[in-house]
């Protein structure tokens, strides 16, 4: 992806429960231009009964990605 003053990556997950759509967590990793720092831009996807996390780890060997999911019920 490119942004105004970044370029990353981005993920999008598909989370479902008894094969239906719950929601899609978009997650990215963008290094800044100035400063070439990195940042993680998180997915939340918060709810009454439960949150869900998302972020984009490190880049692994090939297309790869690591990725941090939680679940924080209640």
């Amino acid at each position: 992806i490119r942004g105004p003053n970044y370029s990353g990556h981005a993920g999008v997950v598909s989370v479902l429960k008894n094969n239906e759509l719950v929601t899609r967590l978009h997650a990215e990793k963008r290094k800044y231009d100035i400063g070439m720092q990195f940042m993680t831009e998180a997915a939340i996807d918060a709810g009454f009964k439960r949150d869900l996390y998302l972020a984009l780890g490190e880049q692994l060997s090939g297309d790869g990605w690591s990725l941090r999911i939680y679940h924080k019920p209640f």
